[in-house]
């Protein structure tokens, strides 16, 4: 299942960004159906979920800490908005 793979792939991306920023993330099931979604196709299966995962959602995190919007210690959900994934800070 597409969901399955997107989960493992967020898992190996929350990982890293725990371990090298510091920073805590998690995602909705409403995101990682998006992100399914995007990321199938009917010729290459779950091949392009890695490119849409880097694009979409390590990017989107990516700038956030550049703006010093997410700094060590942080926790945020991802979420989906439309066709918009959106970081949502928790405390």
């Amino acid at each position: 299942d597409i969901s399955q793979i997107a989960q493992l792939l967020l898992k190996e991306l929350f990982i890293q960004l725990e371990k090298d920023r510091g920073v805590i993330v998690h995602a909705t099931e409403g995101a990682v159906v998006r992100l399914a979604e995007l990321g199938y196709d009917p010729a290459f299966g779950a091949r392009p979920l890695r490119h849409v995962i880097r694009k979409k959602i390590r990017d989107l995190v990516a700038e956030e800490i550049l703006k010093n919007n997410l700094v060590r210690g942080d926790s945020t959900i991802i979420d989906v908005q439309g066709n918009n994934f959106v970081l949502v800070k928790t405390v």
